[in-house]
């Protein structure tokens, strides 16, 4: 069992939601064990949600109903381990999610607070709001990767708790605090993501009633009184998520930590094909592909304006790139830079494309979006390639069903060996 950790009882979650797994990935039921900490209490508990293998967007989840337990202190404490039959997720694994009901607080001096009794005296508090649905989250990590394969796949899961009705999209203050760097990236007037780069994109497809950046509250000096609400918090350890992350792991990225085990692909990887499949609809480019009538927009070139070196083609790469181009019969595409670009504009040319030719890079996320019919060609250097860190991407693009192909400064192998 996976020992997730003890609890006060005022801090306990009303549900903790792992979304470990659906469709034919699973289908057996899920069975949750309630462990006092002392050893002396063993509760079993059997969910009656299980997943259906008639339906790939069911989720098994493992809930926990209300339950107290004393330690030997004769404090309310809960501690929470889960497990499938046949299957023990990595230790330290955490819930994607964990859902909350009662009253809330924030303010500069106390930050985000459950108070253990509901508030009566509204009298000290500037923004009042009655009965409200909160999905709180980090700030968007800085690395386009990291942002929509280790972070908004699961918020997207976790906005389901809400079945539809209006909710907050709540964003904690202390990574902005941590790293001010983050903060440049807000629009504070109008309190949202600047429309640069895609982050805001991807809080408008959550469809949030209203944005909250609890560090714009602190400037404002703004103290605010959640009241009956119900707070669905996205785990914040990066670290513990790691299990759930894509490629977070020294065998596939080197650099990364060592983990002991992840959490199968088989389990993972239904959430990104859900994401994919929903992000294309939103945006109206679920059934665009590539034209075979139109032989100039089918080959993409991406590179980066400004960034690291590394992930900008050197003069010479990016001269033989375009003559090998020119002489496979596809013209003489123009360079493209995601960052000039609205999400919707470079999901719409990535699945136009047969060809995409760029250096290995965070962009390359967005192959996760690409048509089956599109080859993505990884120009990597002689270090990518020493530490076979080019197969990273080998997992976006089998979720998106499209070709995955690298080649050593679009020499070796020849770049012309893929352009058929």
């Amino acid at each position: 069992m996976a020992l997730l950790g003890t609890c006060v009882l005022f801090n306990v979650p009303e549900r903790l939601v792992f979304g470990v797994c659906r469709g034919d990935a699973c289908g057996v039921e899920v069975t949750a064990k309630l462990r006092a900490t002392d050893g002396d209490v063993d509760k079993s508990i059997v969910s009656p949600t299980q997943a259906s293998s008639s339906s790939p967007h069911d989720i098994a989840e493992v809930e926990f109903p209300p339950s107290v337990v004393k330690d030997r202190n004769n404090q309310e404490t809960r501690d929470y381990s889960f497990a499938l039959p046949g299957y023990t997720p990595p230790a330290g694994t955490s819930p994607m999610f964990e859902v909350q009901f009662g009253d809330f607080t924030h303010s500069e001096e106390k930050g985000f607070e459950r108070r253990s009794e509901a508030v009566t005296d509204e009298s000290e508090y500037t923004l009042v709001h009655d009965r409200p649905k909160i999905l709180r989250v980090d700030a968007l990590h800085g690395c386009w990767a990291h942002a929509v394969l280790d972070q908004w796949v699961y918020w997207f899961q976790a906005r389901k708790e809400f079945k539809g009705e209006p909710f907050f999209l709540w964003f904690d203050r202390d990574y902005f605090l941590q790293f001010p760097v983050h903060q440049g990236a807000i629009d504070s007037e109008l309190k949202q993501y600047k429309p640069t780069a895609g982050y805001k994109d991807l809080c408008d497809l959550l469809k949030p009633s209203e944005i909250v950046f609890e560090h714009l509250l602190d400037a404002a000096k703004e103290r605010v009184l959640l009241k009956d609400a119900m707070v669905v918090t996205i785990h914040k350890d990066m670290d513990e998520l790691s299990a759930w992350a894509m490629w977070d792991d020294e065998s596939i990225y080197h650099g990364r930590p060592k983990r002991a085990e992840r959490i199968p692909e088989s389990i993972r990887y239904p959430f990104y094909t859900e994401m994919s499949e929903y992000i294309l609809t939103e945006m109206g480019l679920i059934d665009v592909g590539p034209s075979a009538s139109d032989k100039s927009t089918l080959v993409t070139i991406v590179t980066r304006k400004t960034g690291a070196a590394k992930r900008r083609f050197s003069p010479s790469t990016l001269q033989h790139v375009k003559s090998t181009v020119a002489s496979a019969g596809y013209g003489s595409p123009g360079l493209t830079f995601w960052e000039d670009m609205t999400l919707r504009e470079q999901l719409e040319k990535l699945r136009r494309s047969k060809f995409v030719i760029a250096k290995h890079g965070a962009g390359f996320t967005n192959t996760v979006f690409a048509h089956p019919n599109t080859t993505v060609i990884e120009v990597s250097t002689r270090e990518e390639f020493a530490d076979d860190r080019s197969h990273m991407y080998d997992y976006t693009c089998a979720i998106a069903g499209c070709t995955h192909v690298a080649t050593l400064d679009a020499r070796s192998p020849p770049l012309s060996d893929y352009l058929k």
